[in-house]
């Protein structure tokens, strides 16, 4: 064949891939046609370590179009000494290929048998290189069989390099793009912060916010799981000096423990088995701006010392990394337990404690500020409608006031919406009255020497109305009726009796 035609021909099919594996084919079937070659294995690997990134090759699939195809096999951990040897560019035969240990390896998992092998070394890009293993199967390669690959070998290189490039971009890119969505989702500032309660229940709480905002103390936000901590956090940043920054929440009881000092710290790339590319901490993530170190009392009592030492040096040193990098955040926490307890039992750090309890705000939980119920509860009905697309919001029944008034809330404001979203799942056009949902008013209990169970108000009164009811003999409306002995509308008797469960039609059929 003409060297000249088949260079030509060889180098713009390779060179109109940007995929490895469609480079790959090319290249297979351009030298299929003049030398025989049955197989190309192709190693990438990292200058800055010894281990093999990816293997790839391709081999014909004994169609009658001779389609090469292309496989993947599992990679040995470390370089081989034999993929090492060689300078860039230079093209080494082998006669003996079962003599390596690592082609040995790939014949096993192939089933193939080579009686020689040809190396080809390139390295093209700053921090990767890449060897190019040429088996032929059955038959030998020959010295003219070098030179024909030796006439590719500039293609070749080019071809790799623009898929190397291709490829960085492409990685470049999607790191942008969850970059972006991180930022969105994570770290958006900005963000109107609607806190219901904050001119009732929650006045106080707000108030010392707005105050501790224009500083850069630490705040430990303490309350029940549920109370809106969170919320009352991002309150604090989005008041404070640093609301142009970023805002970063890490639930501290989500993260397993051989992941911690990666998450928050984060770790360069081949510090551990899968951290395949350097990751930014939630620490770096937040320099600027202001991190929320949610349920810190779970945290294990060994992470708490390097935790303790960033947040006093105000710098971090990644997993794998050893480079000091300083940041500049404001400190906020948040828990559910009594660390002052915890201290004493010698679960938490003392040292720790006094670091992040420099200024603490304590939320009350919902069942001891039941007047921002009403406020709360329109309030996420709205929400949840819109997320549910439900076009006309509907109604709340007294009944649900009620009922949530009497109730005590052990999961907090998460609970309520949890309620709400349920009640509008059951019944979207409403009214909504939580009935089925929350407990039925029960009888509270006094704690005289009697230890008597009274009646609550609403058993109190319904119990008046069966009593004037049995007086009247069942009468409701006109002269002498229960509606004019108790000096109300007859239509709002009605109203009440059914809120209280009081039967009328049965009374007004009596003669």
């Amino acid at each position: 064949m003409n060297k000249d035609r088949f260079y030509h021909t060889a180098t713009l099919d390779m060179l109109q891939h940007l995929e490895l594996e469609s480079a790959l084919r090319a290249l297979l079937r351009a030298l299929i046609q003049i030398i025989p070659v049955f197989r190309i294995y192709y190693l990438n690997q990292s200058s800055s370590d010894s281990k093999i990134g990816s293997l790839a090759y391709v081999t014909e699939n004994g169609s009658t179009q001779k389609q090469p195809s292309v496989e993947h096999m599992p990679l040995p951990n470390r370089l081989p000494k034999e993929i090492k040897a060689g300078e860039s560019g230079k093209l080494r035969i082998n006669t003996k290929p079962d003599s390596l240990p690592l082609l040995k390896l790939f014949f096993e998992s192939t089933g193939d048998k080579a009686e020689s092998v040809i190396f080809l070394n390139l390295t093209f890009a700053k921090n990767s290189s890449v060897t190019l293993i040429f088996s032929s199967g059955t038959q030998k390669f020959e010295k003219k069989d070098v030179d024909w690959i030796e006439l590719l070998k500039q293609p070749i290189e080019m071809a790799l390099s623009n898929i190397w490039i291709h490829q960085e971009a492409k990685r470049l890119k999607d790191q942008i793009s969850n970059d972006n969505v991180f930022m969105r989702e994570e770290l958006g500032h900005g963000r109107p912060v609607s806190i219901i309660g904050e001119k009732f229940g929650l006045g106080q709480v707000m108030e010392n916010a707005r105050k501790v905002s224009q500083s850069d103390s630490p705040v430990l936000l303490l309350g029940e799981t549920g109370v809106g901590k969170s919320l009352v956090a991002r309150g604090i940043h989005e008041m404070s000096l640093r609301r142009d920054g970023p805002f970063i929440e890490v639930n501290c009881g989500a993260i397993p423990e051989n992941l911690l000092e990666s998450e928050l710290f984060g770790h360069e790339k081949g510090a551990f088995t899968g951290a395949v590319s350097l990751k930014p901490g939630k620490l770096e993530r937040a320099n600027g701006g202001t991190i929320l170190l949610d349920e810190i009392g779970e945290l294990p009592l060994a992470f708490q010392a390097s935790l303790l030492r960033v947040l006093q040096n105000n710098e971090i040193e990644r997993v794998g990394g050893s480079e000091k990098l300083r940041f500049d955040l404001r400190i906020l926490a948040a828990t559910n337990r009594n660390l002052e307890q915890m201290v004493a039992e010698g679960g938490f750090r003392e040292d720790l404690y006094f670091r992040i309890n420099v200024f603490p705000i304590k939320i009350l939980p919902l069942r001891d500020r039941k007047e921002d119920l009403s406020a709360m509860i329109q309030h996420f009905l709205a929400k949840k409608a819109e997320e549910m697309k439900i076009p006309k919001l509907p109604r709340i029944t007294e009944n649900a006031l009620d009922r949530a008034r009497s109730y005590h809330w052990p999961g907090n404001v998460r609970e309520l919406q949890n309620i709400i979203e349920r009640a509008l799942i059951l019944n979207p056009r409403g009214p909504i009255d939580f009935k089925g949902l929350l407990p039925e008013m029960t009888a509270s209990k006094t704690s005289d020497s009697n230890t008597k169970t009274l009646p609550s108000l609403d058993e109190f009164n319904a119990q008046y109305l069966r009593h004037v009811l049995k007086h009247v003999k069942g009468k409701i409306f006109g002269k002498n009726g229960a509606a004019e002995l108790l000096q109300i509308k007859s239509g709002t008797l009605r109203n009440r009796m059914d809120k209280l469960g009081v039967s009328y039609r049965k009374q007004e059929s009596q003669p």
